[in-house]
């Protein structure tokens, strides 16, 4: 969609420069139209098309997170205003945006957050502690088995792990619950499930 973008509106400002109407076309506030914002909302699709990219959101994480929610709403607000109509084409997609909005604060009050310990076998009711960490030959794959409390984890779902070997900043992991035998895991009932990919571009290891 981004490249559809990026063609629309590069093609009508090569236009404008070339007949020499630029000033007056970029800066355009019709009925129906507005140029204007049209090229901020360009412009905010522009900063969240790039630090989407691989190499900038795996190298800053924060920075793809942050310019993400904020160029998302920039891009929807400014395109919005630069033609009416383009509210029919985002709406799918905030429908199904604010439906998933809703389920995670639907599980966050029923799923109380916690913090978890330091990877020892202490008392599960201080937080999620390490039952298994494994890593692949060659260091491309680190695989977890954290112990929860069955109150805040479901079958499947996202955990939010700090892992120095990739980033110093916290990312999203997938895991799925499974069975695993707990000796001294205190009140903790579930075991999650969690595999850590390194693409390649550091060799994961575990302390």
């Amino acid at each position: 969609m981004l490249t559809l973008v990026a063609l629309h509106g590069l093609s009508y400002h090569m236009v404008w420069l070339y007949s020499g109407q630029w000033t007056a076309k970029a800066l355009e506030q019709g009925l129906g139209h507005n140029n204007l914002l049209g090229s901020v909302a360009f412009v905010f699709g522009l900063a969240l098309w790039l630090t989407s990219l691989e190499a900038v959101r795996r190298a800053n994480y924060a920075v793809f997170k942050t310019v993400h929610h904020v160029g998302f709403w920039g891009f929807l607000v400014f395109g919005v205003c630069h033609k009416w109509d383009l509210i029919w084409a985002f709406m799918p997609g905030l429908v199904l945006y604010g439906a998933d909005a809703a389920y995670r604060v639907h599980q966050a009050l029923l799923r109380p957050v916690f913090g978890a310990n330091d990877g020892g076998g202490g008392a599960c009711g201080t937080g999620p502690h390490v039952l298994h960490a494994s890593v692949a030959p060659g260091g491309g794959l680190c695989t977890l088995v954290l112990a929860s409390p069955e109150f805040a984890a479901g079958v499947s779902g996202l955990v939010w792990l700090s892992v120095p070997a990739l980033s110093w900043q916290y990312h999203p992991f997938e895991y799925v619950a499974v069975p695993w035998p707990h000796d001294g895991a205190g009140s903790c009932s579930t075991s999650l499930l969690v595999h850590i990919k390194a693409y390649n571009r550091c060799v994961l290891k575990w302390v």
